[in-house]
Parts: structure tokens; sequence; C-alpha cells
């Protein structure tokens, strides 16, 4: 089967990690992938913020309803949209989410771990303080990175629909 396939379906949102740092290197890899995701006009609209500082992971997982796995992480990507540089806010929301699937196959693909919390975007305005953001960005998602406390076939397979409920039609 087709790696990129396997790295799909493998895929997990995992909420438990190991105290083991993410090396540079991985971040670096993780993040170039992201770049690489496509955007209208190749506005490239994305921006990230790398978290390592168990004080701010604290201060920020006591922003979300998740917050006893989110301060495991021993690294979180914010990921932002720079309205300076947004020609469609409405394209460049379709591309930032691609940019995050990036990040997520790209941290499957090397052998870390990853959830995509989206309920902190109710908190944003307190997440900017936080994290110092100016004005000019808007929150569009934070990203848990780690090792995974389970080992990746212990992860329950979540049941997906059959393709007969998703397709209206085919013309």
């Amino acid at each position: 089967m087709d790696t990129n396939f396997i790295n799909i379906v493998n895929r997990r949102s995992v909420r438990r990690y190991k105290d083991d740092a993410v090396p540079d290197e991985i971040v670096d890899k993780i993040l170039t992938a992201a770049s690489y995701a496509p955007s209208g006009k190749n506005g490239q609209p994305w921006r990230f913020i790398v978290i390592r500082k168990k004080k701010i992971i604290q201060q920020l997982a006591e922003l979300t309803v998740q917050s006893r796995f989110i301060a495991t992480a021993p690294c979180i990507i914010a990921v932002l949209l720079d309205n300076s540089k947004s020609y469609s806010k409405q394209k460049d929301v379709m591309a930032i989410g691609a940019a995050i699937q990036n990040i997520l196959l790209t941290t499957q693909e090397s052998e870390f771990s990853s959830c995509w919390i989206g309920e902190i975007l109710n908190r944003e305005n307190e997440v900017k303080l936080l994290l110092e953001i100016a004005l000019n960005y808007s929150l569009m998602a934070v990203i848990t990175i780690g090792k995974s406390v389970f080992e990746q076939d212990l992860i329950a397979i979540p049941k997906r629909k059959d393709l007969s409920e998703l397709i209206i039609k085919s013309i």
C-alpha cells in the first residue's frame, strides 16, 4: 500500500504524551511540509509560533477544556492567519486547513503524534495576549505534538462512514 495513504489511514489524534522533546529538525520538517500546502495566488498566509516552554504550555492548557492532555505535550504549534497577507479570507482559511493537514501527516510520518485543537479558538483573545500575538493575526488552531504514551497499533481505529453515505451522486 502507498506510504502516503498508510500515513493518512494510520493518523490519530493523540491525547497523552511522553516527556520526550521534539527535536528541532523534526519541527523544521513539519513546518516545511506545512509551508508547501496549496494557497490561492501562492499567498502562503499561514504563520506559526512554536511553543516549548512548559509554563506557557500550562497556561495555554488552562484556556481549554482539554487542559490535562494539552499540558503533557512537549511541543505546541499555534497556527495563525496573517490577515495583512490575506486576499480572500475563505480561500486563506482553506489553505491553512491544508497546511494543518500537512503538519498532522508529517508528524505521523516522523513517528510523532499530534492533536488539532480547535476548541481553543473560543479563547482567541486570551491566547493572543498570552503569546503576544499582533492584531493582524488570527488564531486558526493549536496543535499538540509529542511521542504518544501508546504504541501506535494500540490506538483504536475510528469508524469511518461508508463511501455510500458520503457520495451524494456520481454523474
